[in-house]
């Protein structure tokens, strides 16, 4: 069974759809947006979308609720935006950092690499912290995925993160590896 999942490019609200059309599982949903791929969803996993920025800034953005409390965002964003609210070496509320392509992953970080249907990911781990209050500190496992054949000339990649790391590195790099393809 194949679901399309376009979102039109609309300016304003970018809030996740609060109760996303459930899509009966196993099955494969479409992301045609300034990425297309496709997600192999399992039993009860979901995609949100938010609206696509009309200037690519970011170009595509889902939350892929994998059951169980695990998450991941994947988000994509024009070579020429700019970062917005802090940088890439200090994620952190709010902030899991704007990667364009892999030359943005801070020098420090420790970095793999692992083969992807769409394109070779650089894998890596990033501290993040949430303070309102008090602060909670999380490790994520980010991915950066060169894509292969990109769909638009200025989204050459692809970022997937855990958000306050619900999935552990091993788990995101057999799901990029695994679940997504062209």
């Amino acid at each position: 069974m194949l679901v399309a999942m376009a979102v039109p490019a609309l300016a304003g609200c970018r809030a996740l759809d609060p109760a996303p059309e459930p899509l009966s599982s196993p099955t494969v949903a479409a992301v045609e947006e300034a990425v297309r791929f496709h997600v192999h969803l399992g039993a009860g996993q979901q995609l949100a979308t938010k609206v696509s920025s009309p200037d690519l800034c970011p170009g595509l953005d889902i939350r892929f609720d994998l059951g169980r409390g695990k998450w991941v965002r994947m988000v994509a964003f024009a070579v020429d935006c700019e970062p917005r609210g802090g940088d890439n070496r200090r994620p952190g509320n709010g902030n899991h950092g704007l990667y364009r392509s892999a030359l943005d992953i801070p020098a420090d970080r420790q970095t793999g690499t692992v083969a992807t249907p769409l394109g070779a990911a650089t894998t890596f781990e990033q501290p993040y912290y949430e303070c309102t209050n008090s602060c909670r500190h999380f490790t994520e496992p980010v991915a950066v995925i060169a894509l292969d054949k990109p769909a638009h000339p200025r989204v050459t990649a692809l970022t997937v993160y855990s958000e306050q790391g619900t999935l552990d590195l091993d788990g995101l790099r057999a799901l990029i590896r695994d679940q997504l393809s062209p």
